[in-house]
């Protein structure tokens, strides 16, 4: 009862009494005497409004059902509510964007009763003009036209519908064709071993040259957003990563365009933005932008989460590793993330296994417990990571050896030698994972030549000049695994393996 009333007020309150009367008029019979039972009554528990309106017990089919229906459709409604996320209780979980194509449900099942109220229509119509749900744009504007065309003659009003029906129905075709684009070159887009790029691009051009007229006459979200994400794929894909920011910046433009606030793409674009000022080095205007958008997302999402992962990639970028380990630790601890679900929480971990190889090899201060290997405990408790050989599996295998390494686990790391240089040649000998192969022939060099400094960097030279050479931003395997790059692992490397000598 408690969220019901607090749904039932939160709407009267956010929306004009013309409008809650409009509401009530999509009601069933037993909604509305639940409506006007609890705002008559203020009933405390379901236990009162079941016994005083309906004469039933509380825990009853019908009285449940009943309760259902009312705050189905009260939810529906919410798209009457000026559109600011901010305004809505805790009570409600569903973004805006969902609530509003949920929100005209009740006003469709209207359209065949012979005693529709028209301007209950009409006022409908604007609001799935405002929202550009097209399919119910045309479907009112149909009616309209037929309304004011034949039943209430008016040429201005017919002129007006007969025009946006007829633009709609352009808008909604590029719509769909643009969607229909997106998604072909989507569903190929990080499939690198498989998809020709070559024609992929030349794929986007066709459709980029073929959309590009409707980009300033569709008012479009879903259409800006196919044609902004395609040019971001085209140019991520060569890594021109700039481009991708600029692209970025026309879609919030675009976006500050809407008469309502459109959180959900804002959002989305915005983490994309900062994944390629990532990539840039461009660390503090990614700071700023995650600063903005970070205050957005709802505390325990996985789109939180993926804003913390960004953050933390900053913090290693920039070699902050104790500022990273101490956001890490807080993060961990945090109840909200240890309950959360989110594909972002093994790379979080995954990057507080290198925080603890860091701690290791004394470039974070020690305080590992003895006996406490996170790189064991990572690989128990994030089995999918450890057996994916084209994948993430990549850094797990990195942790493991460099772990070995620094304990002078040498007996076992000589048995996993020939396994190792089986496993680069096998999975990671493409172009794209050149320098996963290079870093991981410099490991199996230490330990081939013992520690011996000398020799280590005379055999690792032809590999760390390669590595050199074919930078991580030209790297598509290595802007998604190489959450350290390599040049930093092997200088913290090398340096401890000085430090141990001396001592």
């Amino acid at each position: 009862m408690k969220t019901l009333k607090a749904s039932i007020y939160f709407l009267k309150e956010n929306i004009s009494q013309n409008r809650f009367e409009n509401f009530k008029k999509t009601l069933s019979i037993d909604d509305m005497l639940l409506l006007e039972g609890i705002l008559k009554f203020d009933f405390l528990t379901d236990t009162d409004a079941a016994l005083k309106v309906f004469e039933v017990k509380s825990n009853s089919i019908s009285y449940q059902k009943i309760k259902k229906s009312l705050y189905k459709s009260i939810n529906e409604f919410t798209l009457f509510v000026d559109p600011s996320i901010n305004k809505f209780p805790n009570t409600y979980n569903l973004a805006l964007e969902q609530n509003v194509i949920e929100g005209l449900i009740k006003v469709y099942d209207l359209f065949n009763r012979r005693d529709f109220d028209f301007q209950l229509l009409e006022s409908n119509f604007q609001i799935a003009y405002k929202f550009f749900l097209h399919t119910t744009v045309i479907a009112i504007c149909k009616k309209l036209i037929s309304y004011y065309g034949k039943i209430n003659h008016n040429p201005k009003r017919l002129s007006y519908y007969s025009k946006i029906y007829a633009e709609t129905i352009i808008a909604f075709s590029v719509e769909c064709k643009s969607d229909l684009y997106y998604q072909a070159i989507n569903n190929q887009f990080g499939k690198t071993q498989s998809v020709n790029k070559t024609n992929m691009m030349l794929d986007i051009e066709s459709y980029v040259i073929e959309l590009k007229p409707y980009e300033r006459c569709i008012r479009s979200q879903k259409f800006h957003a196919n044609f902004y994400g395609l040019q971001m794929i085209y140019n991520h894909i060569q890594h021109k990563y700039e481009e991708v920011v600029i692209i970025c910046d026309k879609m919030v433009e675009y976006l500050k365009t809407l008469p309502f606030k459109s959180v959900a793409p804002l959002k989305q674009t915005l983490r994309r933005k900062v994944n390629h000022l990532i990539m840039l080095n461009k660390y503090d205007e990614a700071t700023a932008v995650l600063n903005e958008v970070l205050p957005m997302e709802p505390k325990g999402s996985s789109t939180w989460i993926n804003c913390h992962y960004l953050i933390l990639t900053i913090f290693v970028n920039q070699k902050n590793y104790i500022g990273a380990d101490e956001y890490t630790q807080s993060l961990l601890n945090n109840k909200l993330y240890r309950s959360a679900k989110s594909l972002f929480k093994p790379l979080i971990a995954l990057i507080n296994v290198y925080l603890y190889l860091f701690k290791l090899m004394h470039a974070i201060p020690n305080n590992i417990e003895d006996g406490q290997s996170e790189v064991k405990k990572y690989m128990k408790e994030h089995v999918n990571y450890t057996k994916d050989k084209i994948g993430m599996n990549i850094p797990v295998v990195i942790a493991q050896l460099i772990e070995a390494i620094v304990q002078r686990r040498d007996a076992e790391i000589l048995d996993r030698i020939e396994a190792l240089k089986k496993y680069s040649s096998r999975y990671i000998t493409k172009n794209n994972s050149l320098r996963s192969n290079c870093f991981m022939n410099m490991l199996i060099e230490v330990v081939k030549h013992n520690y011996h400094l000398v020799a280590i960097e005379r055999h690792t030279r032809k590999y760390y000049t390669k590595l050199i050479a074919n930078p991580k931003i030209s790297s598509e395997e290595a802007v998604e695994i190489e959450l350290i790059p390599y040049e930093d692992l092997w200088a913290i490397l090398l340096d401890f393996i000085k430090s141990r000598k001396k001592a």
